[in-house]
């Protein structure tokens, strides 16, 4: 122990090994060693010398070859584990490469040996590190360490900290354990196993009074819970609440009755009755923990059952035991899963934030909905259990469905903004409403990324901000057309003044291109599938002829509709700013005619007579539809009789001689492509027309019949004789779905985050209206009307019925206009629709007829009765009339 002789003993070391300065270094390997503990005596020293005889100089090289050896062993080693990828490589490794390093080492000195050595066993050091194996090592040693400490001074008895030795002892030991483990405040306690308690029954009662005695050293003396953790508790199937026994308020005088007491319920026949599955002969563990005397416990479901949107606190004054036993009654409180906003006004007796940040802590830990058991003592919160949600998945048909689509909704836009609108219907909700799985995946993929859009942008150089991996900015929510609305902000065209020169040339050029080279070659394409009948053709056939059609239609000339969309919307943009401060040029845009509207064709049909006005009608109409976009509507080739009705209440367009637009003019730039996006629709309906007809024949030659608009489009590209039994049945699976969902759809159009939590619980869809004031934007009209209101009956297919009890003059209230309803709308004094825009087709309708029409109406779900009336104003505002007033003078 005396420094001094220890410095000496190894100098005398150094020297009797007859080390030279040059080999210094290799001997200051030595030295820590000597340090750490090594005698300083100089017998050691001359020990060590003799056994290390073969290297009394070790400039030179090892003689006995015994490094080198070494040396290659170790880089075997290294090669295998880190460069050898299979065995093969391993084997030749061993067998080549090893005895070629050693070739390349043994002429070595013995020094230069040692420090190669060395250097490869501190390289395998860092690769045992980075892979993870020296941390497994450690924790080897660590559980072993736990498991002798376990058997020799506990008798058996597992600390909850001792996770890995709980994987078996009931899901409620194993959940606390790894909750404590994670950093969440869990009281601590320990486990006694089954094999523990077969021995306690065995036990005589002094004995037993000497365990219950450990276990209580073992909780740190202090009052405790003794409650059961069996085998098949607080599973994901079956809980067992309260069907084991648990006894609290445990001092150390009690301890030994309260675990015979437990012990006993688990072969109790309420147990048995539970469930077949149900411990028996002491088949479970039990829990002994800490107890919280608590001033308020509770439970918190972070999914409310019946609610995907919200989670769930119930509390209640003590311990929460008279709560899980049904004797009292809690106070309940609601928030949102995503955005923590409680759903009522009724506040908790303390502040349950820190509650929720726990409850989405143990959520991320054990990755589904929790049912947690909780404490509050002091301002602190204490965590008593935790398990998965086993009630989640009942309920009817329906329930289930409703509660699925919004699980569905909530894993897409959990993260989405708090505050604001994220979905909304627009004027793609007006042509795809209610979108069949074929309609929907087509329309989506010419908005995805590398879709329609996505080329259409990149040929007139603005950006298109979906990012990869979405499909477009559509959502289908349970069945109805809803928009991202982050999506569509980042698509809205916000340009140079640069790039909106190149947009204004480019618009001026686009109508002769389009009708001069796009329209010339879709024809020539077109001709000879209109003269095919698809019926003759194989399925295989078919196959290829509906992906030519989906090819055409999205990388083509959708590509062109898509361009002239963009400069359609640019253009109007452009004329409104114009017009914003001329009434005259504001009345340019509200009465503009366009030609090749629907209405506009058939008003030109409409000036032949009879029959011939019906064949002209068919000729040019035929390939479209009452929703256009959806492809299992019946175009109107196929079903004549939805044509006829709209054609009566049209005028007919007198012949006048063409003028040509100024597109100089910006009215007139922006009328002129308006007329110009329908008629480049018109035309691309075509191509939905062939692809119509394609599927009908292979739902026909499939079996699958009118089943095949259930499929997507990629599943319909796997269908064959072998594959349409099991499509058939996803077919029928989603169609009882879609009629499930129709009759739990949510009315807004306009949906938060916030709304979406709240919607998804039945009890409490009234709170997601809220109050205020009535506003539209105005889209038709050129002066304000008032009348009485008429709430049309959206649930009725037949327009007949929907409109049962309509007068002429009614102010028609929707959340969207049918096109259908054409001959009501065109006899009402005003329409407020909740969804639409300006380019939307029924609002060209209104201008076409000066019909007051405002869109994108807030707060119509106030006018619910049909005794109402109204006043509607140019400026968008909607007044409901004092009572004994139905009617209001008008400033027009």
């Amino acid at each position: 122990g005396d420094p001094t002789r220890k410095a000496r003993a190894i100098q005398q070391f150094y020297a009797d090994l007859g080390l030279t300065p040059m080999r210094n270094l290799v001997a200051l390997l030595f030295l820590p060693l000597m340090m750490l503990g090594l005698s300083a005596t100089e017998e050691m020293g001359k020990t060590l010398t003799a056994r290390l005889m073969w290297a009394q100089n070790m400039g030179l090289p090892d003689a006995t070859y015994a490094m080198p050896v070494l040396f290659a062993v170790l880089a075997g080693v290294y090669l295998h584990w880190a460069v050898a990828k299979t065995k093969r490589s391993a084997v030749l490794w061993w067998v080549i490469g090893a005895p070629l390093l050693f070739g390349l080492v043994f002429q070595l000195s013995f020094a230069g040996n040692v420090y190669l050595c060395v250097a490869l066993g501190l390289l395998l050091v860092q690769r045992a590190y980075v892979t993870g194996m020296l941390q497994d090592g450690v924790r080897a040693v660590k559980h072993a360490l736990r498991r002798w400490q376990v058997r020799s001074k506990w008798a058996g008895v597992v600390p909850l900290a001792h996770s890995e030795a709980l994987t078996t002892a009931g899901n409620k030991s194993y959940r606390l354990s790894v909750m404590r483990n994670a950093g969440l405040p869990v009281p601590n306690g320990a486990v006694i196993r089954s094999d523990v308690i077969e021995r306690f029954n065995l036990m005589n009662g002094t004995q037993k009074e000497a365990f219950a005695a450990k276990v209580w050293t073992m909780i740190g003396k202090q009052n405790c819970a003794v409650r059961s953790s069996a085998s098949g508790e607080d599973g994901a199937d079956k809980s067992f609440a309260g069907i084991f026994d648990s006894v609290l308020h445990v001092d150390a005088t009690r301890l030994r009755a309260a675990l015979e007491t437990v012990i006993a319920s688990f072969s109790s026949a309420r147990a048995g009755s539970y469930a077949a599955d149900a411990p028996q002969d002491h088949d479970g563990n039990i829990l002994v923990q800490q107890m919280v005397d608590a001033d308020y416990a509770g439970v918190l479901f972070t999914q409310d059952p019946t609610a995907p949107g919200l989670m769930m606190i119930e509390l209640a004054r003590g311990t929460g035991d008279d709560l899980v036993s049904g004797r009292v009654t809690p106070e309940t409180h609601r928030f949102g899963r995503f955005t923590k906003r409680p759903v009522s006004e009724d506040t908790a007796p303390f502040d349950l934030t820190p509650l929720i940040a726990l409850a989405d802590q143990i959520e991320a830990l054990f990755g589904e909905p929790q049912d947690i058991e909780w404490a509050y003592k002091d301002g602190t919160f204490y965590i008593l259990q935790s398990r998965d949600i086993t009630t989640l998945a009942i309920g009817t048909k329906a329930q289930k469905a409703r509660v699925s689509e919004w699980r569905r909704l909530f894993a897409a836009f959990h993260d989405a903004p708090k505050e604001g609108v994220i979905l909304e219907q627009d004027e793609m909700s007006e042509v795809l409403p209610q979108p069949t799985p074929v309609s929907f995946s087509l329309m989506g993929q010419m908005w995805a990324p590398g879709g329609s859009l996505d080329l259409a942008c990149r040929g007139l150089g603005v950006p298109y901000c979906v990012p990869e991996g979405k499909a477009g900015h559509l959502v289908n929510l349970f069945g109805k057309t809803f928009v991202d609305r982050q999506l569509k902000d980042q698509m809205a065209l916000n340009v140079t003044p640069t790039k909106a020169k190149q947009l204004h040339k480019a618009a001026k050029a686009m109508p002769e291109a389009f009708r001069t080279q796009t329209m010339v070659q879709l024809h020539q394409f077109l001709d000879p599938w209109n003269a095919t009948d698809f019926n003759k053709m194989p399925l295989p056939a078919l196959q290829t002829a509906l992906h030519v059609f989906r090819i055409k239609l999205t990388q083509d000339i959708y590509v062109e509709a898509e361009k002239i969309n963009i400069l359609a919307g640019f253009s109007m943009a452009q004329a409104q700013s114009y017009a914003a401060q001329n009434p005259q040029e504001q009345d340019r845009l509200r009465h503009a005619e366009l030609d090749h509207a629907p209405t506009g064709l058939m008003r030109t049909c409409a000036r032949l007579k009879g029959q011939d006005a019906k064949d002209e009608a068919l000729r040019v109409l035929g390939h479209r539809a009452i929703f256009d976009y959806e492809v299992s509507t019946p175009r109107y080739a196929e079903a004549p009789d939805l044509l006829w009705p709209l054609m009566k209440t049209l005028r007919p367009t007198p012949k006048k001689a063409r003028v040509t637009p100024d597109l100089d003019d910006p009215i007139d730039l922006a009328l002129a492509m308006q007329d110009l996006k329908e008629q480049a629709k018109h035309e691309a309906l075509r191509l939905i027309d062939l692809i119509r007809k394609t599927l009908l024949a292979m739902g026909s030659k499939s079996g699958l019949e009118a089943l095949i608009f259930q499929l997507d489009m990629d599943e319909v590209h796997t269908l064959n004789d072998e594959t349409a039994p099991s499509l058939k049945v996803i077919a029928q699976r989603r169609l009882k779905r879609a009629k499930a969902l129709k009759e739990v759809q949510p009315k807004a159009v306009e949906l938060t985050l916030f709304d979406c939590e709240i919607l998804s619980a039945p009890d409490l869809q009234h709170q997601s209206l809220g109050e205020g004031d009535m506003v539209g934007n105005c889209v038709s009209g050129s002066a304000s009307t008032s009348g009485r209101v008429f709430v049309v009956d959206e649930s009725q297919n037949d327009p007949e019925a929907a409109f049962s009890g309509f007068v002429d003059g009614d102010v028609i209230v929707c959340n969207m206009v049918n096109p259908e309803w054409l001959p009501y709308i065109l006899r009402a004094s005003a329409v407020l629709s909740e969804v639409g825009g300006w380019l939307s087709h029924m609002s060209i309708v209104a201008r076409e007829h000066n019909l007051l029409m405002l869109v994108a109406c807030k707060g119509l779900h106030q006018l619910q009765s049909q005794e109402d009336h109204v006043a509607v104003h140019l400026q968008g505002n909607i007044e409901v009339l004092p009572a004994d007033r139905a009617t209001l003078d008008m400033v027009g």
